[in-house]
């Protein structure tokens, strides 16, 4: 079994070490941590619902997940190696489908997986956000788009022009307290990178990264910032309750960092754009 923490709270992993990813030794604790969040393989019975619960069925291409006030089920469909994946509090359960031995190595395992964990760091106040983030100042700077969009091109280009460090490549945890600076920590997730950061440091803002015709930042009034956050940030809005759950705590840390949209070209002036956006919000 191995355990780690990421934004302060311990997860103990106890799956095949052939399904961990290599960084998490460096975000690894002792066995004597008391455990927040517990992942493991469990049976069929952990992806039954009591009948009399109040559930909502989602279902895709790829899988059919079921909520209720008990918990969340989701049933894989295909040749997946995993039947499926619960989530009650802080547990994470795992069932192996009859293609587990065929595909897990291959299948890319441990993300779907990971999905159980992002669900139970809500129930700490971790939000997860998919970036490329760099640290200028002493700040943590992310950079959110979806795939393809330019992220790791934008910060790279962040490390020529001003031999910034990268914090993460892929992705950011968020947990933020009540009042003052938000909180960026690193996770052992950074996509194809494999560039990450275990020191925790102050958020200085998010951008959101849009392809332009022109490289230029826009500020955001209030609305979009929320919106923007909605969008961005990996919380699970299935039902209503997640929703408004969600949106109050986006509410809470909206307006305590930088936040801006930046539309821009994939050459080296994006960055110096970026850059003096920051500078001229500096206090």
């Amino acid at each position: 079994m191995l355990k780690i923490r990421i934004a302060g709270v311990t997860i103990s992993i106890d799956l095949p070490e052939k399904l961990l990813e290599p960084a998490y030794d460096a975000f690894s604790v002792s066995d004597d941590e008391k455990t927040d969040i517990a992942v493991e393989f469990g049976t069929e019975e952990t992806l039954c619902l009591p009948e009399d619960d109040q559930v909502e069925e989602y279902d895709t291409e790829y899988s059919l997940t079921r909520m209720a006030p008990s918990g969340i089920v989701t049933l894989f469909h295909g040749s997946c190696p995993l039947k499926g994946l619960s989530v009650r509090g802080s547990r994470v359960v795992c069932v192996k489908s009859e293609k587990y031995g065929e595909t897990a190595d291959s299948f890319g395992l441990f993300d779907l997986m990971k999905g159980g964990i992002f669900l139970a760091l809500r129930k700490y106040g971790v939000f997860l956000l998919h970036s490329a983030s760099i640290v200028y100042d002493g700040k943590v700077y992310a950079f959110s788009a979806l795939s393809g969009t330019g992220k790791t091109t934008h910060v790279n280009f962040w490390q020529e022009a001003f031999g910034v460090p990268v914090f993460n490549g892929d992705m950011i945890a968020l947990r933020p307290g009540d009042v003052g600076p938000v909180t960026a920590y690193g996770v052992p997730w950074s996509g194809d990178t494999g560039i990450f950061t275990v020191e925790p440091r102050q958020l200085g803002g998010i951008f959101f990264l849009e392809r332009g015709s022109r490289n230029e930042v826009s500020d955001t009034n209030p609305f979009e910032r929320r919106l923007l956050l909605t969008q961005r940030l990996l919380a699970v809005n299935y039902n209503h309750r997640e929703f408004i759950k969600n949106a109050a705590a986006i509410d809470a840390i909206a307006d305590r960092f930088l936040c801006a949209r930046l539309f821009c070209r994939p050459e080296a002036e994006a960055a110096y754009t970026a850059k003096a956006f920051i500078d001229a919000r500096k206090v």
